[in-house]
């Protein structure tokens, strides 16, 4: 599959994207995409992204991974800052949206959805194990 070219939207250098994969030219902030689709721990289908923003929170950068709910909220974890949290609904499922939501706490807890916090915790365990396989 071929590449596109296109260009970062904070400093303007050229990326080269792909399907599964974001590759950047020396910028701090958008270092990688990947999507990943995998199984949860109940059987079910569970896409992921996962990212590093460049950041300098951890000699690792700021690497956050992440999955979309289908309550059309969205799961995230902050390895280096050891943070999670829900995203509001309509938050965009990639990796501008998800930083200006998570910057701007446009976050909710999991009870406005229906959610234990049980279930809650085993999607963050389960986007851990994803980050570090």
């Amino acid at each position: 599959m071929a590449r596109m070219l296109t260009v970062c939207p904070n400093c303007l250098h050229s990326i080269r994207v792909c399907p599964y994969e974001i590759i950047v030219d020396n910028c701090k902030e958008f270092t990688y995409n990947k999507f990943f689709t995998t199984s949860n721990l109940k059987g079910n289908t569970m896409q992921t992204l996962k990212f590093n923003t460049g950041r300098e929170y951890s000699p690792h950068g700021q690497r956050v991974i992440a999955t979309l709910l289908d309550t059309g909220n969205i799961v995230i974890v902050d390895l280096d800052r050891h943070i999670d949290l829900m995203l509001l609904e309509g938050v965009g499922f990639n990796q501008r949206e998800i930083m200006q939501a998570y910057d701007h706490a446009w976050t909710t807890f999991p009870e406005k959805i229906n959610m234990s916090y049980s279930e809650y915790y085993d999607i963050v365990r389960e986007l851990r194990e994803l980050a570090s396989a």
